[in-house]
């Protein structure tokens, strides 16, 4: 006891210390990180009394995205996609569609992942130059009605197959029995229609002769010509294939000699 008596013959009360503290108050155990003495607390690997570890946990690689500079304890690390940087952003080239590290490129014209298919014959983008029955670049002044200017172009000087084939041939008609005779000029419907995104363009022609298949926005815009060739008489199809364009109505026109036929065509996406 802490008033123990050496001399005492008769017993009296006996004081104790408090259990791990000596009499004079001073603790006899350890004391913990807390400063409770006989405490079980401890400090955890970061360094703080009775904590989770979660202080200095985290992401030890300096190239993740959640990468930690103060971080001891490596956790889960958090990466960016490929060819993106960690906010998102696209740190490689785009490409002309807008896609991060896409391989679309634009032709000659400017249009992305087209085929120089609005390059007229004399390398004019959107130009309005046809290739005759010569084999001429021909008709290069530009109109202001392009609806009808290859017929422009036929009717004021570009060289055309005569009625029985021959390249400025001055035939007026074909022999009664030509194998040709009996077919006439005529654009048929396009089939599906509506579409999305390829339609098939079916046609006849009854003259040997320069044929053209043109595409027209709403707008009256020659967007794309599909057929610029010398044709012999006959039923022919062709397809167009849409996928660069967006939903809407369009007008196929057919040109053939000094003929014009026209019908709308319906793009659905």
């Amino acid at each position: 006891a802490c008033n123990y008596s050496l001399t005492a013959t008769i017993s009296s009360e006996c004081e104790y210390s408090e259990i791990n503290y000596d009499c004079n108050g001073n603790c006899n155990v350890e004391v913990d990180c807390a400063g409770v003495c006989g405490g079980i607390l401890v400090d955890d690997d970061c360094g703080v009394c009775d904590g989770d570890n979660s202080s200095c946990t985290g992401c030890m690689d300096d190239t993740a995205c959640n990468y930690s500079l103060t971080a001891t304890i490596s956790s889960e690390c958090e990466y960016s996609e490929i060819n993106y940087d960690c906010n998102g952003n696209c740190n490689v080239e785009v490409d002309c569609a807008g896609e991060c590290d896409g391989e679309a490129a634009e032709d000659d014209c400017g249009v992305c992942n087209g085929n120089n298919n609005t390059m007229d014959c004399s390398g004019v983008c959107e130009g309005s130059a046809i290739v005759d029955c010569a084999g001429e670049c021909t008709c290069t002044q530009t109109w202001n009605d392009k609806t009808e200017h290859n017929l422009y172009c036929i009717l004021l000087g570009a060289a055309i197959v005569d009625e029985c084939g021959v390249c400025n041939g001055d035939c007026d008609e074909p022999l009664a029995n030509d194998l040709y005779y009996s077919y006439e000029f005529k654009l048929s419907p396009n089939y599906p229609n509506p579409f999305n995104p390829t339609t098939t363009i079916n046609y006849s022609t009854a003259t040997f002769s320069t044929v053209n298949i043109l595409i027209y926005s709403m707008s009256g815009e020659l967007i794309q010509t599909i057929m610029n060739s010398s044709q012999q008489p006959g039923q022919y199809s062709v397809k167009w294939n849409a996928s660069n364009f967006p939903s809407g109505l369009y007008f196929v026109k057919l040109i053939s000699s000094n003929k014009i036929a026209e019908q709308k065509i319906l793009l659905i996406k």
